[in-house]
C-alpha cells in the first residue's frame, strides 16, 4: 500500500508515483456514450488532476495534454506528457496504453456492468 501524507492544511492524501494516477497509471481517459455527462466527467477529472499536480508536483503541470479524441491513433504515449482524453470510441484500442478509465452511465446497473466489462477486458477502471 502507498504511504499516506498530510498536506500544508493537514488534509490526508495518498502519495502516488511521480506524475501518475494513484493506481500507477500515467494517462486518464474519460469515456462514455454521448449524452451521459461525459464532457462534465472529462472536465472534473482534468481539473482534479491539475489541482493535485499544481499542489504536489507543480513542475508537471505544463506537461498535461487534454483533448477530445475520435480515434485511438490520436493517442500517442508521449515521453513526458500526461494525457487526459475524452473519447466515445471502443476502449479496446487503448489497452496498450498506460491509462486509467473513468466512464459514465445513465443508471447504476449500467455503470456496474460497464465497470465489470472493462475490468474483464484488462482496463484499470476508476
Amino acid at each position: 500500500r502507498q504511504s499516506q501524507n498530510t498536506d500544508d492544511n493537514g488534509l490526508l492524501y495518498e502519495k502516488r508515483p511521480s506524475g501518475k494516477f494513484p493506481t500507477g497509471k500515467k494517462h486518464i481517459i474519460a469515456h462514455g456514450k454521448p449524452r451521459t455527462a461525459s464532457t462534465l466527467l472529462f472536465n472534473m477529472v482534468g481539473v482534479s488532476n491539475f489541482l493535485y499536480l499544481r499542489h504536489h508536483e507543480p513542475e508537471l503541470v505544463s506537461y498535461i495534454e487534454a483533448k477530445y479524441v475520435k480515434d485511438a491513433r490520436d493517442f500517442h504515449d508521449g515521453a513526458k506528457t500526461t494525457k487526459i482524453f475524452k473519447a466515445h470510441i471502443d476502449l479496446s484500442k487503448f489497452l496498450k496504453y498506460d491509462a486509467v478509465i473513468f466512464t459514465t452511465a445513465t443508471t447504476s446497473n449500467e455503470a456496474a456492468a460497464i465497470k465489470s466489462r472493462l475490468k474483464e477486458e484488462g482496463h484499470d477502471v476508476a
